[in-house]
């Protein structure tokens, strides 16, 4: 296959001063870039369908989980009489908030 009316051949080496060849170089060149950019995007739409994969199939365990952290802190509280009741539940309940906050954003990492 020729490159140019000059007889320059694909795998010979590019004649700088043939404008057929620098023309035939530039396509080449665009064609490759154009490549290497389908090529990035196939890529990158691969590694994003992996990880949306990979995330559906936590989904379960994340819902699971969700759902029974709703059913422990969606207890009612009880409600207490005597003081030292209502201390002992406000500490607890604190406790119950604090660990409440540290369990969230590890069911939301799933």
């Amino acid at each position: 296959m020729y490159l140019c009316d000059d007889g320059h051949y694909e795998g010979m080496k590019f004649v700088r001063n043939c404008p057929a060849c620098n023309l035939a170089k530039k396509i080449s060149d665009q064609e490759d870039e154009k490549i290497r950019v389908i090529i990035d995007e196939f890529q990158t739409k691969k590694l994003e369908q992996a990880l949306a994969e990979r995330k559906a199939v936590r989904r379960p365990d994340k819902e699971k989980l969700q759902i029974y952290l709703v059913a422990v802190f969606g207890i009612e509280a009880p409600e207490m009489k005597t003081p030292k009741g209502k201390a002992a539940w406000e500490k607890i309940d604190a406790e119950l908030e604090e660990l409440n906050m540290r369990l969230g954003p590890i069911v939301e990492a799933l």
